[in-house]
Parts: structure tokens; sequence; C-alpha cells
């Protein structure tokens, strides 16, 4: 029998068959379902009540947040059944509504009424309450809820590179340090320890911010029945000293190094390579193309998709990647030649599928790179030099963010703008702003099949 603070009881009754005694707790068979709505409240931010298994399945059992009790017959009277929630267990409680016949019997309507008076008094729906049963959680728990949440929500989830990273950051830095630590006490003290501990490792400020932001979002995410927060906190980043980001590390690719990099590869490195400095598609997008979207001899390329650890996702990193992509004229004709008459995905692996980031970064671009003693820079850094180029050359800021999928939006002015949707102006501004670095001749000749 659970251990729970005793309502004031209404009286002795009469009991039937297997009718629970009126007024008393009930102990609950482990699994069992009594009345109400089922659910188990797992992967959905809430903290979900211990749950049982019977052969490893999961039994369902009623809702115990915002419940509204099961009306029952229990001989001579209508009673209301509900659950009790306390740190030692769980039981089923009975209370009575009103006799069962006679004059005194309530109609439907006022008998739902009365239960809820009587749920009400009980406290059963307050905060307070959830809070107190949850206080054997740990954080390790809640952020296992979370992740699986996160990943499955069918607003705005998170990207499989997303929860990927969380994951390698729960299983190396928070669960060790934090794990075990009840989720209503981790705080800014707790914090504190955990930020000392990384940046005594070594971990750079970005890190540091990020894997401590990872730690506020799991807090958050345990809700009450109303999506209030269980254990609110105001986080105090003095106290904790978190350490500020300044002068990050974001290199990039000059007009030469662009330029002597073309000279040093061929076949797909080549052509990756001078797409990425042309157009300032991230990696993701480049491996993800297919010939289909490039159009119009090469002069405009469409980025619905993106490939991430050798598969190719519907999804982008974000809404405004979704776009079209001018091509400058010079560009688009090594393109179309490199294209022929192939067809599937724009870089295909040798067995057809996408290639994997680390494997291009790895075995294309970082040899090259130290061949050229030039520092280890990734692709993002041909993406950072188109960038530079197109303010270098004037362009417009509303085609600059369009082509780099960035927001474009940022004031009413930009809400009017329609020069995105002009076609012919946007290749004419392609044209005039060019690549701003020279193609080696190499690059002039059709690529070997082999080589593509």
């Amino acid at each position: 029998m659970s251990a729970v603070s005793q309502a004031e009881k209404i009286g002795p009754t009469k009991t039937s068959g297997n009718s629970p005694t009126v007024g008393t707790e009930l102990s609950l068979r482990p699994g069992s379902c009594v009345g109400g709505t089922s659910s188990q409240e797992i992967g959905n931010g809430r903290i979900p009540p211990t749950g049982t298994t019977n052969g490893g399945k999961v039994r369902r059992r009623m809702r115990s947040r915002f419940q509204k009790g099961c009306l029952q017959k229990s001989g001579d009277w209508v009673v209301v059944r509900f659950r009790i929630d306390t740190p030692a267990g769980r039981g089923l409680k009975a209370e009575k509504v009103c006799p069962s016949s006679g004059p005194d019997l309530l109609t439907k309507a006022e008998q739902k009424r009365r239960a809820a008076e009587i749920i009400q008094a009980a406290g059963v729906n307050k905060t307070e309450q959830i809070r107190q049963t949850t206080q054997s959680v740990t954080f390790a728990q809640q952020a296992e809820r979370f992740l699986e949440q996160a990943r499955t929500r069918r607003r705005k989830p998170i990207s499989p590179a997303t929860y990927d990273g969380w994951r390698n950051c729960l299983d190396k830095w928070l669960i060790p340090n934090i794990g075990e630590t009840m989720l209503q006490d981790v705080n800014n003290g707790t914090l504190k320890v955990l930020v000392t501990n990384m940046v005594n490792a070594g971990l750079s400020a970005k890190s540091v911010n990020s894997y401590a932001g990872l730690v506020k979002l799991v807090v958050a995410s345990a809700i009450d029945q109303h999506g209030e927060q269980l254990y609110p906190r105001k986080w105090n980043h003095a106290f904790v000293e978190m350490p500020l980001i300044t002068n990050q590390h974001r290199p990039s690719f000059t007009s030469e190094q662009v330029t002597s990099i073309l000279s040093k590869t061929k076949g797909q490195a080549q052509m990756m390579v001078l797409l990425a400095a042309a157009t300032g598609l991230r990696l993701g997008e480049l491996l993800g193309l297919s010939i289909e979207d490039v159009s119009d001899n090469g002069l405009t390329i469409t980025v619905r998709r993106q490939a991430y650890r050798g598969r190719v996702l519907e999804r982008l990193k974000t809404t405004n990647a979704h776009r079209v992509v001018d091509v400058d004229p010079t560009v688009a004709a090594h393109l179309v030649a490199f294209i022929g008459n192939r067809t599937g995905l724009l870089f295909p692996t040798s067995t057809g599928r996408a290639h994997n980031h680390s494997n291009v970064r790895n075995r294309m671009l970082y040899p090259v790179l130290k061949k050229m003693a030039v520092a280890q820079t990734g692709f993002h850094g041909f993406r950072r030099f188109r960038a530079t180029h197109l303010r270098k050359q004037q362009a417009p800021e509303s085609l600059i963010k369009a082509w780099l999928g960035h927001t474009a939006k940022s004031s009413v002015t930009d809400l009017y703008d329609r020069s995105q949707a002009d076609t012919k102006y946007r290749k004419q501004v392609a044209e005039q702003v060019g690549i701003g670095f020279e193609i080696p001749s190499i690059v002039l000749f059709v690529l070997k099949p082999s080589e593509r």
C-alpha cells in the first residue's frame, strides 16, 4: 500500500464483489491500468511515472497528470477513482461522490463536477504535487527523454547532425559529470563545476557555451501538464564564470589559394572545389546535389537536399537553405562538361552513394593543403571566400543572403523586396560579380568517366 497523506474520509461504506473500499488508498498491481486515459509519457518532455514491465513489454497505465478520475458504482455509492503519486510509490484512491440510487442520486453532469472538486481538493493535479513525485529523476534520465523528444517532435525536429552532436556531448561530458545529479538539483552551482571542468580540459569558449546550453535545454524540458517548467532557472553566467567567445576561429581561403587548390586537384575533387568557391554551397549541400538539380545549361543550381554520413536527406539545415543559386557562365560550362550524359548524384562514390563529409576533407582537401603548407581548413573556408568576394563586388545584400541561404528578412524593406524573384536580374548580377579567382586550364578538359 502506498505511503501517502490521508485525505478526509467519508464514513464506512459497504463494498460488493471486487469493488474498492471507498475513502481508502488501494494497492495497485504493477502494470495495471484502471480507468481514464492510458498513456506513458515517454519522449514528450514531461517527467513520466515510473514504468513497469512484464516480460519486457511496457504495460500502459492511467495517466497521472491532469486527472479527471473514473466514475464507477461501488455498492450503494458512486465513487470516483484516481491515482496518487508520491516519492514512496503510487496508489489508487476511491472517494464517495453520491448514493447510487434514491433521492440523493446526482445527475451525470453533477457527478462529474463533484468528482472534479474531490480531485482538486486532493491536489493531485497541482504542479507542486507533480514536482514532489519527480524528485527521483536524474539529469541523465531526463536528458535521454529530451533528446528523443527533440528528434521526433513535429515542430522543428532537430537534424541528424544536431542529434549526433548532442549525443556526443551527453556521452562525453554531461552524463559523466552530472548524469547522476537529481534534475531538481541542477542549478548554477552544478553548472559552474561543469564549466570549470570543461575549461580545464582545454575546450574552446564556443564549445563550453554550447555544452552548457544543452544543460539548460534539458532542465527546461521538464514541464507540467500546462507546459510550465517544473524547475525554472535564472542562469547566472557571471557566477558560473562562463567564458566569453572572442576571436572565434573562422578560417577562409584567398583568391590565390583557391586557384592553387584547383590546380592540384582533379576529377570530382576539382569540381567540388570549383563549385564550393564559385557558389558558396555548404559541403553537405554539394554532396547532396543530383544531376536533376542542375538546369539551364549549368547556370542554375536548385538546393533541395543535403548529404550526411553517406545518406541523402530531404531536410536542409534551415528553411532558407532551400534556394536557387545562380552560377557564373564560365563555371556553368565546366559543370555541364563534367556531367556529360550521367544521371543520379552529381558527386557519387564508386557504389553510387553520397560521399561522407570526413572522407572528402581527409582524402581530397587536407592532403592538398598540407602540400601547400596551408593551415587545415574545411570546405566552409570556400563559403567564407564567396561571401567575402560578393561583398567586395558590392553585390546586393538581398542576393548575397539568398545565394548563401541566410535569413533575408530583417526589415520591412526586406519584406517588400522582390529582386530575388527576378531570374534575369539575378543572372545578370551573378555574371557581373564573377568568381574572384582564376580557373586553371586543366579544368577546361572534359573529365573521363572514371575520374568523375
